[in-house]
């Protein structure tokens, strides 16, 4: 210990050693000959308890009948001994550690030392060796190093701490705060964080995983979703009728619109989105009944469309479909309908957006877009974004209007007739019918 008192240190101005300071403590915890002590130290105390091994006083504990016995773990700032529950072993440790504090000077703090039993030692002998010792007992569980310090064949319940960790993450983020993005980015760098130190321990993931899908044995996501694919395919008769989804999601990624509209134009065909008939599925949220017209559960279909308070966002440029067709299915078939006509698929993807956006700030009691400016709002936003990446959109296709013909009153006839005019060829025509009180075509006359 002759280094210890002898100790010097110097400090550097403008990159130039000065003084020579002696101090009059000893060194302190963060000093450079503190690891170098600490294993001088240590080496002899395990020097003391491997001696005892040898000699029978102290008995190691092994983790199956024909493994090695461990007698003690030295750590950091920390020491674990195991012995056999008798006086005999626990009189031999006390000794050791006695003879350890005259050498080094170190003194054993009781407050912070702890025992252990396992579960055969009776309730006498724990009393007997912890009045011996004079020091407290903890039980199955508690963490040390911020993991169980007895892991048994409730795995499950040593380490739900994990999940209450994750959870209460969670529970601490603000959404109005976050996007999905942040919320992602979030839960990759931090959640998953959270779990690694246990699995490095426990080895929870056996580390020989390999992914049979790729030549490398690496995970990706490509090659899963098309193992999916033809799981799906393999387990029924016709999985993609006439390639109806292929070509359905070809279309979806092709769309001119921002890729977070895509995103999440996908996610709510695929009913991924947090609705709270989804929420209450998980049991994160309790009631699943829509906020906005308290009267339907709100999955997808009826957050994004069937809403009663959603519905004047349609009218507009939606009029067309058949609201009876479209509720008995599901938002999956809905955009069916719509993909059909490539102008009205852009403007249905950011209207859709928009009303899911309105729906999450009106929930968070958050300033928004009125349901009443929606429709407008998405033809700006979708004229503005095709206009900013130099694109043109798609000829609008118009549906030809409907009418039905009434017949007329008794004695009277009825003419219909249409007109058009073909700017390119310099042509005209016009059609003409005539109908009695029956409906019966009386009369007709063909193009000019």
């Amino acid at each position: 210990m002759e280094c210890v008192r002898s100790v010097t240190y110097s400090i550097l101005v403008n990159g130039v050693p000065k003084g020579h300071i002696i101090p009059s403590r000893g060194i302190w915890q963060g000093d450079p000959l503190s690891p170098y002590l600490f294993l001088l130290c240590s080496k002899g105390l395990n020097g003391l308890i491997q001696h005892a091994v040898d000699g029978g006083q102290i008995e190691g504990f092994s983790l199956c009948r024909s493994g090695p016995k461990i007698s003690h773990l030295f750590f950091a700032d920390d020491s674990l001994l195991f012995c056999r529950a008798r006086v005999e072993d626990v009189v031999a440790i006390q000794a050791i550690l006695s003879r350890y504090e005259k050498a080094s000077g170190q003194m054993i703090n009781a407050t912070k030392t702890t025992l252990f039993f396992s579960k055969n030692v009776s309730d006498f002998t724990k009393e007997t060796l912890k009045n011996l010792l004079g020091v407290a007992e903890i039980k199955e569980y508690e963490k040390y190093l911020g993991l169980p310090a007895v892991v048994g064949r409730k795995k499950k319940a040593s380490l739900h701490y994990i999940k209450d960790r994750v959870w209460g993450k969670l529970q601490g983020w603000k959404e109005k705060l976050l996007s999905q993005t942040g919320k992602e980015v979030l839960s990759k760098a931090i959640v998953q964080a959270i779990p690694t130190f246990a699995m490095s321990c426990f080895h929870l993931l056996p580390d020989s995983l390999v992914w049979p899908a790729e030549k490398n044995g690496l995970f990706s996501v490509k090659p899963e979703y098309k193992c999916l694919c033809d799981v799906l395919g393999a387990g029924t008769s016709v999985a993609d009728p006439a390639g109806v989804q292929k070509s359905l999601w070809k279309g979806v990624w092709k769309l001119k619109v921002p890729g977070k509209i895509k995103h999440f134009l996908w996610k709510s065909c695929t009913n991924s989105l947090p609705t709270k008939e989804n929420l209450a599925k998980k049991t994160i949220i309790s009631e699943n009944i829509c906020h906005l017209c308290s009267e339907h559960p709100e999955d997808v279909l009826h957050a994004l469309w069937g809403c009663s308070k959603v519905q004047q966002v349609w009218q507009r440029s939606f009029g067309w479909l058949d609201n009876n067709d479209v509720a008995a299915g599901s938002f999956f078939d809905l955009v069916l309908l719509v993909q059909s006509k490539p102008r009205l698929f852009l403007l249905f993807a950011v209207t859709a957006w928009a009303v899911w956006h309105h729906r999450n700030k009106s929930r968070l009691q958050a300033a928004t877009i009125p349901l009443n400016h929606i429709a407008v709002f998405a033809e700006n936003f979708l004229q503005n974004f095709t206009e900013g990446h130099g694109q043109k959109l798609p000829p609008e296709r118009r549906a030809a209007s409907v009418v039905k013909c009434r017949p007329p009153s008794e004695n009277v006839v009825k003419i219909n007739f249409d007109g058009a005019i073909f700017g390119e060829s310099d042509c005209a025509g016009l059609g003409v019918v005539i109908r009695n009180s029956e409906g019966h075509v009386l009369a007709s006359g063909g193009p000019l």
